[in-house]
């Protein structure tokens, strides 16, 4: 009995000193961080706090209720000074994060935070003005020490192309298929009604128009997908129309009998087709932001035979007027002519040829 009772307290001692022991993950301390690719877009990898231990001898983030558990991230900042760092629950449902400068043994506290995030109770951090090609250390916990799986990404998003005020189909923007386009989405625009003209659109808040004027013939397969200023996913909707034989002729035309493509659902990308092109017709879409949250339309072809115009990107060149003035030549070294430009006035010709 004595036996038993004394094996059975060394198998315990043994099981409590590894569980004391237990390896602390890689990056429990910011010198030996994980690097975060910092993407154009937020991809998330997933990381947990299991065994992580307290930092010691660095600023407290004041934050999400930090008692320990922390791991560490760093990231080196792009030529524009801007990342964006967003977390997304796993086991860990509440987390906390804070950035720091500095050295990885002398770091400074720049910013905290606990829920900011739309994935649930996770933090995320917006950052601007930092100084491109330095390091920047993220430390992540748990919300009052709890452990578990988490998801982090790190993105600097493009900024989007404010174009201009195209609510209406008179101040329609161009857009040729063979760029991709990320337009910046409007906001706070009323409705401009929906059913008839708008085909299978209930309601068209937020509206913005765009052309297209057919270069190649044959189908034409286009992607359109709108995201939030985080990079999360917003509904779009969309109706397009034509084709129409001109550039002026778009506007008046457009009808419920001229719809070639409209999709109302809740999905952030949609893939609006054009079945059978002609070279030299012309096409108007109309994109709507139904959650009126600030973000940005990105817009591009995927597929087809068909191709579009992209010199209606361009900006016209404007008749100039040149008035010539011929001086007698005198045949002797001296000038044998000259010509006198008059300065045009400001151009009346439209903004796109």
């Amino acid at each position: 009995m004595k036996r038993w009772r004394l094996a059975f307290l060394v198998v315990l001692t043994a099981l409590v000193g590894h569980a004391a022991h237990a390896q602390a993950p890689s990056n429990d301390n910011p010198c030996q961080s994980l690097p975060l690719n910092v993407g154009a877009t937020c991809s998330f990898m997933q990381y947990a706090n299991t065994n992580a231990t307290a930092t010691a001898g660095v600023p407290a983030p004041g934050c999400a209720s930090y008692i320990g558990g922390d791991v560490w991230f760093s990231f080196v900042v792009p030529a524009n000074g801007s990342v964006t760092l967003d977390g997304m629950a796993g086991t860990m449902t509440d987390g906390g994060m804070a950035v720091y400068t500095g050295a990885c043994n002398s770091l400074s506290l720049l910013a905290c935070d606990d829920d900011a995030s739309a994935n649930g109770l996770m933090p995320m951090l917006s950052l601007t003005g930092l100084a491109p090609g330095t390091t920047v250390y993220v430390r992540f916990w748990g919300y009052s020490g709890a452990v578990g799986s988490f998801s982090l990404c790190a993105y600097n998003p493009t900024p989007c192309n404010s174009g201009g005020a195209n609510t209406n189909c008179a101040t329609a923007d161009p857009f040729c298929t063979g760029t991709n386009y990320n337009f910046c989405n409007t906001t706070n625009v009323p409705s401009l009604g929906g059913g008839g003209i708008y085909d299978c659109l209930l309601t068209t808040p937020n509206p913005a128009f765009y052309y297209l004027n057919v270069a190649t013939s044959g189908s034409i397969n286009l992607q359109v997908s709108q995201t939030s200023t985080t990079g999360a996913p917003l509904d779009v909707d969309y109706v397009l129309w034509g084709p129409f034989a001109s550039q002026a002729a778009m506007c008046a035309g457009i009808s419920a009998s001229n719809v070639v493509d409209c999709s109302y659902s809740t999905a952030a990308t949609e893939y609006p087709v054009i079945p059978s092109a002609v070279a030299g017709q012309w096409y108007m879409m109309l994109i709507t932001n139904f959650s009126n949250q600030s973000g940005s339309i990105q817009l591009t072809q995927t597929g087809g035979a068909g191709s579009t115009n992209c010199t209606i990107l361009q900006p016209a060149t404007c008749p100039i007027t040149l008035t010539s003035v011929v001086n007698p030549p005198t045949c002797n070294g001296g000038s044998n002519g000259s010509i006198a430009i008059t300065p045009p006035q400001p151009p009346t010709c439209d903004i796109y040829t």
